[in-house]
């Protein structure tokens, strides 16, 4: 029995009428949030998410999968200061010469609206 080769990874691929016409889409999303509210009134709160997409489109037979994890972290102290501190990493099958890449991310900040102000009176 002869074995039937569609072709190789590189070239000469063969479609057949059923591959031809697929697009199929999958995406799945899941995340966690926890926040705390500490007896000095200051707040904490984290969260972590994972997504994922294959696609296959109309024509070809090569599927495309992406997927995305980030988990962040935010504290602020008395709603005058805060820090942000966030971790991200970014993958796709069709990414080069790297299949992930790592964006890790951080922040302060002082809020200065919060404050009441006393505006003199221009009458």
């Amino acid at each position: 029995m002869q074995e039937t080769v569609m072709g190789t990874v590189e070239d000469k691929l063969v479609f057949n009428h059923w591959v031809d016409t697929q697009w199929r889409i999958a995406t799945f999303n899941a995340g966690l949030k926890y926040g705390l509210q500490l007896n000095n009134g200051d707040n904490l709160a984290a969260n972590a998410n994972y997504n994922m997409k294959s696609e296959i489109r109309d024509g070809q037979s090569n599927t495309w999968y992406r997927a995305n994890w980030q988990m962040a972290l935010h504290y602020d102290h008395a709603d005058k200061l805060m820090a942000d501190v966030v971790l991200a990493a970014n993958g796709s099958n069709r990414s080069y010469p790297a299949k992930w890449a790592f964006s890790p991310t951080a922040g302060l900040g002082y809020i200065y609206a919060n404050k009441p102000q006393r505006h003199p009176q221009l009458w």
